[in-house]
Protein backbone atom coordinates (compact mmCIF):
# COMPACT_ATOMS: atom_id res chain seq x y z
CA UNK A 1 0.00 0.00 0.00
CA UNK A 2 2.57 2.49 1.03
CA UNK A 3 4.00 1.48 -2.90
CA UNK A 4 1.21 2.85 -4.35
CA UNK A 5 1.06 5.79 -2.46
CA UNK A 6 4.30 6.95 -3.06
CA UNK A 7 4.12 5.81 -6.81
CA UNK A 8 0.98 7.96 -7.22
CA UNK A 9 2.24 10.79 -5.40
CA UNK A 10 5.49 10.95 -7.24
CA UNK A 11 3.64 10.45 -10.28
CA UNK A 12 1.62 13.92 -9.64
CA UNK A 13 4.19 15.78 -8.49
CA UNK A 14 6.73 15.10 -11.56
CA UNK A 15 3.50 16.24 -13.83
CA UNK A 16 2.46 19.01 -11.77
CA UNK A 17 6.29 20.57 -11.53
CA UNK A 18 6.36 22.56 -14.96
CA UNK A 19 9.36 22.20 -17.34
CA UNK A 20 11.85 24.97 -18.10
CA UNK A 21 10.72 27.54 -20.71
CA UNK A 22 13.27 29.78 -21.36
CA UNK A 23 16.72 29.28 -22.87
CA UNK A 24 20.10 30.14 -21.17
CA UNK A 25 21.17 33.74 -21.27
CA UNK A 26 24.07 35.54 -21.32
CA UNK A 27 24.34 39.29 -21.62
CA UNK A 28 20.63 39.27 -22.64
CA UNK A 29 21.02 37.18 -25.70
CA UNK A 30 19.42 33.52 -25.55
CA UNK A 31 21.90 30.71 -26.14
CA UNK A 32 20.15 28.99 -28.96
CA UNK A 33 21.18 28.58 -32.49
CA UNK A 34 24.25 27.52 -34.23
CA UNK A 35 27.48 28.59 -32.38
CA UNK A 36 27.93 30.85 -35.42
CA UNK A 37 24.60 32.95 -34.82
CA UNK A 38 25.36 33.27 -30.94
CA UNK A 39 28.85 34.55 -31.95
CA UNK A 40 27.45 36.99 -34.93
CA UNK A 41 24.84 38.65 -32.18
CA UNK A 42 27.59 39.31 -29.66
CA UNK A 43 29.80 40.95 -32.10
CA UNK A 44 26.80 43.29 -32.47
CA UNK A 45 27.12 44.26 -28.83
CA UNK A 46 30.76 45.18 -29.08
CA UNK A 47 32.43 41.83 -28.73
CA UNK A 48 35.79 41.41 -30.57
CA UNK A 49 35.81 37.89 -32.02
CA UNK A 50 39.30 36.34 -32.24
CA UNK A 51 38.72 32.16 -32.93
CA UNK A 52 35.84 29.85 -33.61
CA UNK A 53 38.08 25.70 -32.99
CA UNK A 54 36.54 22.11 -32.11
CA UNK A 55 33.34 24.16 -30.96
CA UNK A 56 34.58 27.02 -29.33
CA UNK A 57 34.26 30.71 -30.13
CA UNK A 58 37.14 33.15 -28.33
CA UNK A 59 35.82 36.86 -28.25
CA UNK A 60 37.21 39.46 -26.30
CA UNK A 61 35.24 42.67 -24.69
Amino acid sequence: MKQLFLTIMLTLIVGICPAQTEHMKFKGIPMEGTLLSFTNKLKAKGYEPVTIKDGVSLLLG
